[in-house]
């Protein structure tokens, strides 16, 4: 019988949402590190994790032990997993959740630039050609800000190329090489072939033990390096960590100028309202208290012209973030 369901649940994880869930009797299994003492209980997490499932209970269902056991075949299909009180007279608690993924394939539109082929060359030009004195000249600091903004636009868009964004169904795994991925397809085809009967049981499970392998060791490695670059690239490391998780949570109650909590949505949105207006300055339009003093005393006396000196604003541009792409631009122009 547990031969039988472990090549049906094969089957059916090709599907492109698949949610098993229930009582499958596995006390001894230990889901936080993928461990188990029974041999049955071994083929059992062998079985899942060869079809790429997620067991996401993580609090036990029936005393202390964890029986109800609930999967998921992609991420972000289930969220809100809660365990609860039991229903009527069964020793089981509940286990709550929500299915958050739609199973239809969307093709996403939205097009996002890719600076790594951005042609620096091209734009240092594009930008070096643009009469900077005559057009700023005699204007105002947001009107030359304005006017700065469409010149630099203008050549990005000539040299820095777009690309279609990637969904989230159909994007790779950051650990996903294209040896893993050879490999993966290898263990397919070869899972083919024995069901056709023209392959050994015993060649379809040491190829699966392979890819088992390899697929700990490449992330391993991933949450290693992000681990250790994690002060010079923490856009990469906090990307990582927020696609692993389930759900995105909710914001916070807020505590308005009266000092009551709100919890209510529409009162948040208030409350946040109420906080910006109060932030921002009606006659300078930039925000208060977040000016350094010397950019204030200027912004007091608009009639001195400022002074710009080429080693202060190339001693900042070395300073940018290298990881973020606007950053990435600075240093073009900069250089």
């Amino acid at each position: 019988m547990d031969e039988a369901f472990y090549e049906q649940l094969v089957e059916v994880v090709r599907s492109p949402a698949l949610i098993p869930v229930g009582d499958f009797n596995f006390p001894d299994i230990c889901w936080k590190y993928n461990m188990a003492q029974r041999k049955q209980s071994k083929r059992f997490l062998e079985c899942v994790e060869d079809s790429f499932l997620t067991q996401l209970v993580r609090e036990p269902t029936r005393g202390g032990a964890l029986l109800d056991l609930l999967f998921a075949n992609r991420e972000g299909l289930v969220g809100d997993v809660k365990v609860g009180d039991c229903l009527g007279q069964s020793d089981h608690e509940i286990v709550e959740f929500s299915i958050l993924g739609d199973v239809r394939r969307v093709t996403t539109k939205t097009a996002i630039l890719n600076f790594q082929r951005a042609d620096s060359d091209l734009l240092r030009t594009l930008v070096a050609r643009v009469p900077w004195e005559s057009l700023l000249k005699g204007k105002g600091v947001q009107e030359a800000w304005t006017l700065l903004k469409v010149e630099i636009l203008k050549a990005q868009n000539q040299a820095v190329p777009e690309y279609r964004k990637a969904s989230r169904r159909g994007r790779r795994p950051v650990w996903m090489s294209r040896e893993l991925l050879s490999r993966l397809r290898k263990k397919k085809r070869v899972y083919v072939l024995w069901k056709r009967g023209q392959a050994g049981r015993g060649d379809y499970k040491e190829v699966a033990k392979v890819c088992r392998e390899e697929v700990r060791k490449a992330k391993a490695h991933l949450e290693l390096r992000l681990a250790t670059a994690v002060k010079q690239n923490k856009k990469s490391f906090y990307k990582y960590i927020n696609g692993k998780r389930k759900t995105k949570d909710n914001l916070y109650p807020l505590i308005d100028a009266a000092g009551h909590v709100t919890t209510d949505d529409k009162e948040k949105a208030e409350v946040l309202n109420a906080f910006f207006t109060s932030a921002f300055n009606s006659q300078t339009s930039y925000l208060q208290g977040t000016l350094c003093p010397d950019l204030d005393i200027w912004a007091d006396m608009q009639h001195v012209s400022p002074e710009i000196e080429v080693e202060t604003v190339r001693e900042l541009l070395l300073h940018l973030d290298n990881h973020n792409p606007w950053d990435r631009m600075g240093f073009i122009l900069g250089c």
